[in-house]
């Protein structure tokens, strides 16, 4: 099976890696650590990009990230010190060859590429979503008035271009007629339209990701 990530492994090997773009491929197919595949000419073709050794700079607090407007933005306006919850992985999500760098918070989901010797953000998102091993976003979230559950699945293409579908399902409590309602992409549908539709994201893993915990991150690497 083909898997789309870095392991922890190489989570924890960031110094010493230089170069990504075309091990990054191999290492998804083989779901081996780039360390150990990356070969020194590969490393030396691609020192340009030098992926690695930029978000381990902007995890550490050395450098920030470009947003909209020509505005910045450091780890430190992600990360706040009081949540226990952030973590980061590396996933090629746009499938372009190179990984980004995603961070997760209790209230934000960041995707980061550095890419043409610049680091930005190519995608802001919410707490709720969750990376799948597809390399897509889902977001989920239960709501009442009446209670509801709401998805958002996003992809991201090999330009960041953002596309998403959204579907929801609403319990109206009934007990007389099966009256729920069901949405996908902003129209409703029956019941077995919905799940026929929304079972191809449901269905979809998140095995193969591996987070790392950034606070200990920070502390081994201080």
């Amino acid at each position: 099976m083909k898997k789309r990530i870095v392991t922890g492994m190489l989570i924890l090997s960031l110094f010493l890696l230089v170069g990504c773009a075309s091990e990054v491929e191999s290492a998804n197919k083989n779901n081996t650590e780039i360390s150990k595949s990356a070969s020194s000419d590969a490393i030396t073709n691609n020192s340009e990009l030098n992926c690695f050794s930029i978000y381990s700079d902007f995890l550490m607090g050395k450098l920030d990230a470009g947003v909209e407007e020509n505005n910045r933005i450091g780890i430190q306006d992600i990360f706040i010190v009081e949540e226990n919850y952030n973590r980061f992985t590396l996933f090629d999500s746009n499938r372009n060859g190179v990984p980004e760098l995603h961070l997760s918070t209790m209230t934000n989901y960041i995707i980061m590429e550095f890419e043409e010797d610049e680091l930005n953000i190519v995608y802001t998102g919410s707490g709720y979503e969750t990376l799948l091993d597809n390399g897509a976003l889902l977001y989920t979230r239960s709501g009442g008035g009446p209670e509801h559950m709401s998805y958002m699945y996003t992809q991201l293409g090999k330009d960041n271009e953002i596309t998403q579908i959204s579907f929801e399902m609403y319990n109206t409590k009934n007990e007389d007629v099966n009256d729920d309602v069901y949405m996908y992409d902003d129209v409703e549908v029956t019941q077995a339209e919905f799940y026929d539709k929304v079972n191809k994201y449901l269905s979809i893993n998140t095995e193969i990701i591996i987070w790392s915990d950034y606070w200990t991150y920070l502390v081994e690497n201080k």
